[in-house]
């Protein structure tokens, strides 16, 4: 048993050094500058002036542009750049950062700036936030709409009655997505982590608690009493409710904060029933409970998502997103029929129960592919390649297959 039980920290270990190592060498792939451009120059519109000096000085953001203007009223000036060094397209990098300072208190309200990324599809503008304070923004670069970058331009406007004259500096880079971010936006990776923390939880508090508190489990059909039961009640019922809010809160943040939460949501489900169990039987989750908790609440978070209620997937990746709403409800359904049967019978429930309830909003959300004929048209070309009408026919018998079984 000794050697088994070394074997699951072993490989955790292992895991956690090889994800490291990936992520380090995504993280070496270099980024590309604004002043990395072979070209460059500065334009004008009516009277509008401005000058452009890259920055040296270490103190100075060395690579940073800073740009001197003199704007008189109704009148715009910028810089150019053009001939980036390889590596400035869809296949390395995917964000575009600035720094913006050096703007004067009274000059944020006289001047605008956007940045324009021009391509051989198109143009995306984005909007720079000017202010006394240095300012930090990452903005998705639109590769569908700009195709290969040709030139990249900072414009500068005058706005309001007064004429506009200082400096700004502007360092802009261009980066990939970091490898853990893709990660755990990835649903396929999310699925494949639950799969592999719900046994190593498991194996925390199965074999862990079991190694600490040794023989003092109380016995088979055990259960609390008095005020130590309406306390493990009460808290349970809470941790339920606030671990339910924070996965329907957590479907709505951006990468960085989701997958914070994502991680932490995959911990506590098997804490929060543990509470439950522990307090009512006086008898830890087995490794097996553990798991099937882990994986119930863990899948759900996974497919938590901005999608609406019953909305239709615009793609297949979709398919398995679930709204905020019918992921966290879903999920306090499960852990509340666990309270409940363990409160009433003091056994954890099996795992059919648990696909009953984790499995009901996929398959209602499958209906909804009758409403995307040119996914139910791709399902239904798996039968038959040719009669575009066929297809679709035979792609929607065989959704509502599906939930007929």
């Amino acid at each position: 048993m000794r050697s088994r039980l070394s074997f699951f920290p072993t490989l955790a270990y292992a895991s956690l050094t090889l994800l490291a190592i990936a992520s380090s060498l995504r993280a070496d792939q270099p980024s590309v500058r604004l002043s990395d451009a072979a070209e460059s120059g500065v334009f004008n519109f009516k009277e509008g002036q401005a000058t452009v000096e890259r920055l040296t000085r270490p103190d100075d953001r060395a690579g940073a542009l800073k740009i001197d203007y003199r704007l008189p009223v109704g009148t715009g000036a910028g810089v150019w750049s053009k001939a980036f060094p390889q590596g400035l397209d869809a296949k390395h990098l995917d964000l575009v950062q600035f720094e913006v300072s050096g703007v004067g208190p009274d000059q944020a309200r006289r001047v605008s700036a956007d940045i324009e990324l021009k391509g051989s599809a198109g143009t995306q503008k984005i909007a720079l936030d000017l202010g006394p304070e240095k300012t930090r923004h990452v903005e998705p670069i639109a590769w569908g709409t700009i195709g290969q970058i040709n030139e990249v331009a900072i414009a500068l406007g005058q706005t309001g009655a007064d004429p506009a004259i200082g400096s700004i500096v502007v360092d802009v880079r261009f980066e990939p997505i970091p490898w853990s971010t893709k990660l755990v936006e990835s649903l396929p990776a999310r699925f494949v982590y639950v799969l592999i923390m719900g046994p190593l939880i498991s194996l925390i508090l199965g074999y862990g608690l079991r190694r600490f508190l040794g023989n003092s489990q109380q016995p088979l059909g055990y259960q609390s009493s008095g005020f130590a039961r309406d306390l493990v009640q009460g808290v349970g019922t809470i941790l339920i409710a606030g671990l339910s809010l924070f996965l329907f809160e957590a479907g709505g943040w951006d990468a960085e904060w989701s997958t914070i939460a994502f991680a932490s949501i995959v911990v506590l489900v098997p804490a929060v029933t543990g509470w439950w169990k522990t307090g009512l039987t006086g008898r830890n989750l087995t490794p097996g409970e553990a798991l099937q908790d882990t994986l119930a609440v863990g899948l759900l978070a996974a497919s938590s998502s901005l999608l609406e209620i019953l909305q239709a997937p615009a793609n297949w990746g979709q398919t398995l997103q679930l709204s905020q709403t019918s992921a966290a409800f879903a999920a306090f359904l499960y852990l509340l029929f666990v309270a409940a049967r363990l409160a009433t019978t003091g056994r954890h429930p099996g795992a059919i129960p648990a696909l009953l309830i984790v499995g009901t909003p996929y398959a209602i959300g499958s209906l909804v592919l009758l409403s995307a004929p040119g996914m139910t048209g791709g399902l239904g070309g798996l039968f038959l390649g040719d009669y575009p009408e066929t297809r679709d026919l035979l792609g929607r018998l065989a959704i509502l297959f599906e939930f007929k079984i």
